[in-house]
C-alpha cells in the first residue's frame, strides 16, 4: 500500500486517483485538455459526437478525482474551469521550462541591426508559416537585405525554398550535435522570432529565442499573450493577417535599439520565471498547502 506520499501524473491519459482509491494524494501536471484540443481547427472532422462527450466526461471524472490540478497557463486552467467545471482553487498555472541543458550565453554585443527572421515549427502550416512567408516578401519591400531562416517541418514547397532570402534548414534535432550547432548557430545570428500561429496551446519556440535574446512577435491569442507583452519583449499580431504582421517585423527592424531592449527583457522573464528548476520549484511550492 503506498501511503504518505503524493503522486504526480502527468495528462489525464490514466486515472490515479480511481486506481488507488484515495490509498494516497494524487496531482497533475498538463500542458492542454480534451476539450481545448477539440476546439483546434485541427481536430479531427469525422469523430463521432458521442465518442467526444465519453471522452470530455472521462477526463472530467479523472479531474474531479485529483488532490490538485496543475496547468502550464493560465489559459488552460480557465478551461478547466470553463469546461469542466472545476474550481479555479485546485488549479494551479506554474508553466514550462525551455527545453534547453541551461540558459544559454550570449553575446553582449549581439547586433540587432541584422535583419534575419527566425520561424521554426514542424507544423508549418498551423504554426503560420505562410503568412510569415507572406510577410516576409513584403518587409523585403523596405529591407531587401532581410533574411528568413524556416527550421522544423521536414518538406517545403519548392516555391518557398527558392524565394530570395529564404533559407530552409529542415529539421533539427537537439539530440543530433550538428543539428544543435546549427540551431544554436542561428539563435546566435537571428534578431527576430516570429509565429503567428493559428492554433498554439503554449508555445516553447519563443521562450527558447527569448532565452537567446531575441524578441518575439507571435498571435494574440491562447497562452501566447502570457510569454510575450507588447513593449516589452515582442509584439503580439493577428493570426492569418500577413500585412499587419509585415508592419510588426518592419516597425521593429527600423528600431534595433528596442529590438535589444526586448530581447533582454524576454531573456530577462525566461530565466526568472521559465526554466524547469523555476517550474518544479513553484510545484514543490504549492504542494504542502494541497496535499498537506
Amino acid at each position: 500500500m503506498i501511503t504518505n506520499h503524493t503522486l504526480l501524473q502527468i495528462g489525464a491519459f490514466f486515472n490515479l486517483p480511481k486506481l488507488l482509491k484515495g490509498r494516497t494524494k494524487c496531482v497533475s501536471y498538463h500542458d492542454g485538455n480534451a476539450a481545448l484540443s477539440t476546439e483546434s481547427p485541427y481536430f479531427p472532422k469525422r469523430v463521432a459526437a458521442r465518442k467526444i462527450r465519453a471522452l470530455l466526461d472521462y477526463e472530467k471524472s479523472v479531474y474531479e478525482g485529483l488532490d490538485h490540478i496543475f496547468a502550464m497557463s493560465e489559459y488552460l486552467k480557465s478551461s478547466f474551469v470553463n469546461d469542466f467545471g472545476i474550481a479555479p482553487q485546485k488549479i494551479t498555472s506554474i508553466g514550462a521550462g525551455i527545453n534547453l541543458p541551461s540558459l544559454p550565453e550570449v553575446d553582449p554585443h549581439k547586433d540587432y541591426d541584422i535583419k534575419e527572421i527566425l520561424f521554426i515549427g514542424v507544423e508549418f502550416l498551423r504554426k503560420g508559416g505562410p503568412d510569415v512567408v507572406e510577410a516576409f516578401k513584403k518587409t523585403r519591400r523596405k529591407y531587401p537585405e532581410a533574411v528568413l531562416h524556416i527550421v522544423g517541418p521536414k518538406e517545403l514547397d519548392s516555391s518557398i525554398k527558392s524565394a530570395p532570402n529564404i533559407k530552409f534548414h529542415g529539421f533539427l534535432s537537439k539530440n543530433n550535435q550538428d543539428d544543435l550547432q546549427r540551431l544554436n548557430a542561428l539563435f546566435a545570428r537571428s534578431t527576430l522570432l516570429v509565429m503567428p500561429s493559428l492554433y498554439e496551446p503554449f508555445g516553447i519556440a519563443p521562450l527558447e529565442a527569448m532565452a537567446h535574446s531575441i524578441p518575439c512577435i507571435v498571435s494574440n491569442r491562447w497562452a501566447l499573450p502570457e510569454l510575450v507583452t507588447p513593449g516589452v519583449n515582442g509584439e503580439l499580431t493577428e493570426p492569418s493577417n500577413s500585412e499587419m504582421l509585415a508592419e510588426k517585423i518592419i516597425a521593429l527592424f527600423s528600431d534595433s535599439q528596442r529590438m535589444k531592449r526586448y530581447g533582454q527583457a524576454g531573456r530577462l522573464m525566461v530565466k526568472e520565471k521559465f526554466t524547469w528548476d523555476k517550474v518544479v520549484g513553484r510545484l514543490a511550492q504549492r504542494l504542502p498547502h494541497v496535499c498537506g
